[in-house]
């Protein structure tokens, strides 16, 4: 069950002056993690703080298992400036986006971005963006695109940022497992450089509508898959889903006992980590019950595996 009661929630930025900011009045960044921007010009360095005054994004910044991410809510039209500053400003090389920018006729996510081709001027950031790729996975549900960031008159020395869009998943509900597991390697593998690599590498941002539901799954789901591949000293990941008898197997032998999980797999525990950093991350029953089942089906192929003698990794939250 997905309790939202347990422990003492932290405190949000509730700032009367913010709220024109916000996508859901219910939805508020975490104030001890909330990602600092700043209104300096692109090509300041060094500490921000110094050249320009701190601007509001409903965004945080998390750690898990020493990776950095920021969780963000969508942008509003009023929030694209700000949004690209923070990309610009963290050194963002991925932005991981889950669904459309439309459901039906509701606006979940301001489009940020231009179209192929074109580029979209930011005069209000100091910024501008090129689209100079677009891949599109029908199959799989997901795009990829090349943008191209840079300040004006610095055209020849573009910031390469790629764009992981994963269109089928509707708010508050959960994606195809499989689907899931390919994006995640889809964004693992086209990034411009080894993410993780050091304790000093970008984040990845990820966003949804209000950066908190899906966005804690996709967190909480690929921390899980990181996790067993770390221990079992598998690199590639889920090849596949196994076919319905396999997962009935393995169902049957988690069941019996056959094969437990050391607790660094205990979702709801790394779910209340998260929670910390960023409020109300996995936002629906559904969805933590999705978190049980994807960390299932990716656990098939190490049933027999002594999970023993793996020691489990520093969550670690960022402060």
């Amino acid at each position: 069950m997905c309790r939202k009661d347990v422990d003492v929630p932290p405190r949000v930025v509730t700032a009367k002056a913010t709220m024109p900011f916000n996508r859901y009045d219910d939805v508020l960044p975490v104030a001890s993690t909330i990602v600092r921007i700043y209104d300096a010009p692109p090509e300041a360095s060094g500490d921000l703080s110094e050249v320009g005054k701190l601007l509001y994004i409903n965004a945080n910044s998390i750690t898990l298992d020493g990776t950095r991410y920021i969780a963000a809510q969508g942008p509003l039209a009023r929030t694209v400036p700000h949004f690209w500053r923070m990309v610009w400003q963290h050194q963002v090389e991925a932005v991981v986006m889950l669904g459309m920018c439309k459901e039906g006729s509701v606006d979940k996510v301001h489009k940020y971005w231009p179209a192929l081709g074109f580029t979209l001027d930011l005069p209000a950031a100091g910024l501008a963006v090129d689209c100079v790729g677009e891949e599109f996975h029908r199959s799989e549900n997901w795009v990829v695109r090349t943008f191209e960031v840079y300040a004006p008159g610095s055209r020849a020395l573009p910031r390469v940022v790629k764009h992981f869009q994963l269109t089928a998943w509707r708010d508050h509900g959960t994606p195809k497992h499989k689907k899931l597991a390919a994006f995640m390697r889809a964004v693992n593998s086209h990034c411009p450089r080894p993410l993780d690599a050091s304790p000093g590498h970008p984040p990845i941002l990820v966003h949804c509508s209000a950066g908190v539901g899906r966005t804690g799954v996709f967190l909480v789901a690929r921390t899980l898959l990181r996790r067993l591949q770390v221990a079992t000293a598998v690199g590639g990941g889920i090849s596949a889903v196994p076919d319905s008898d396999a997962e009935h197997r393995a169902e049957l032998a988690v069941r019996a006992g056959v094969f437990e999980l050391p607790p660094l797999f205990d979702v709801r525990t790394l779910m209340w980590s998260l929670r910390k950093q960023r409020t109300k991350m996995v936002q629906t029953p559904e969805q933590y019950g999705f978190l049980h089942e994807f960390l299932l089906r990716a656990s098939i192929p190490y049933i027999g595996f002594d999970f023993s003698t793996f020691a489990e990794p520093d969550a670690g939250e960022s402060g």
